[in-house]
């Protein structure tokens, strides 16, 4: 396989936790499968985790301060739930509590201690899922201003939050987030059309930028400052490092790639299902989300429907 195939095989987003050198890592791909990586930022270290086949939404999600437990807001747009924030043990998505949402409009949450969190499920409180509790230790901070005033709070204390900046562009308005690294240098991130002719297709763009230097990090779908000061980068299912040291060196998105290290290449993973050692056997339904919900019911019905939109397809152009 080719590097840019390779690049389009799957992708890789990341967590950083904020008190620990702990993050995990959504490998997405193919398109529909993503699975959990737990790294060990301290010693470059990485655990496969579980597999899900489903929608899973890495920006809504958050990983506690210490690392340990992760929040995920995903879907299989299926009953009983369609979509759900749940919280479980990286790098496993089975879940310790689960929170149904059913659709897109928010979901997931974010951390603002180890053991407290708030939703994004709207302005009324979020039920648990039937057959769920709060894991004993935990607190869901209740909707509302004080829960947002914490989170702004939060964020604002964070030396690495990414910010948002409003801007401007053609052919629509486009935002860029952007946060601070060490030495003057900060990472900026925008979404750009990548072909003028369809404007509803977007890339995300991510720069290096210092003073008035900017080096745009061409095929990098996502990049973080460590708390050493290093980047980290990922492009397609590799992810690098560039140390502190060697960043204002580089003149140009192939320098960073060239003086930047290969931690792992996780282009070639392929679906394996995995039970969560904290899932309990007389617990097993709720080993949510399932690993693979397609049935053979499921797959019957979709080839009943795939004939009959067969046959109305004939009688029309009959």
């Amino acid at each position: 396989m080719d590097q840019a195939a390779s690049h389009r095989h799957c992708s890789l987003k990341c967590l950083l936790a904020a008190a620990s050198r702990v993050a995990v890592i959504y490998r997405r791909g193919p398109s529909g499968q993503t699975c959990l990586i737990r790294w060990d930022r301290a010693h470059d270290t990485f655990e496969i985790g579980q597999w899900f086949k489903g929608s899973v939404y890495p920006d809504r999600s958050s990983l506690a301060p210490d690392g340990e437990h992760l929040l995920t807001f995903m879907g299989s747009f299926r009953p009983p739930f369609s979509t759900w924030t749940v919280l479980s043990r990286p790098p496993y998505f089975t879940a310790l509590a689960l929170w149904p949402k059913g659709d897109t409009w928010g979901g997931g949450g974010t951390f603002l201690s180890d053991r407290t969190f708030a939703l994004h499920h709207g302005a009324w409180p979020a039920s648990l899922g039937p057959g769920f509790s709060m894991p004993e230790g935990f607190t869901l901070l209740p909707p509302g201003p004080a829960a947002d005033e914490r989170i702004a709070r939060a964020a604002s204390r964070d030396p690495q939050a990414w910010r948002l900046i409003e801007g401007t562009g053609s052919p629509a308005p486009t935002q860029a987030v952007t946060c601070d690294g060490p030495s003057g240098f900060r990472l900026l991130a925008d979404w750009k059309a990548d072909d003028p002719r369809e404007p509803r297709r977007w890339e995300r763009c991510v720069e290096v930028v210092r003073g008035d230097r900017h080096v745009p990090l061409a095929g990098v779908g996502w990049a973080a400052f460590d708390g050493t000061g290093d980047l980290l980068l990922a492009r397609g299912g590799r992810l690098l490092r560039c140390m502190a040291d060697d960043l204002p060196a580089a003149v140009d998105a192939g320098d960073v790639v060239a003086r930047s290290r290969l931690l792992a290449d996780f282009t070639d993973l392929t679906f394996r299902p995995l039970a969560a050692p904290y899932a309990a056997a007389s617990h097993a339904d709720r080993h949510l989300p399932v690993l693979d919900s397609v049935t053979k019911t499921d797959r019957q019905a979709r080839k009943t429907m795939r004939r009959l939109m067969k046959r109305q397809a004939a009688r029309s152009d009959g």
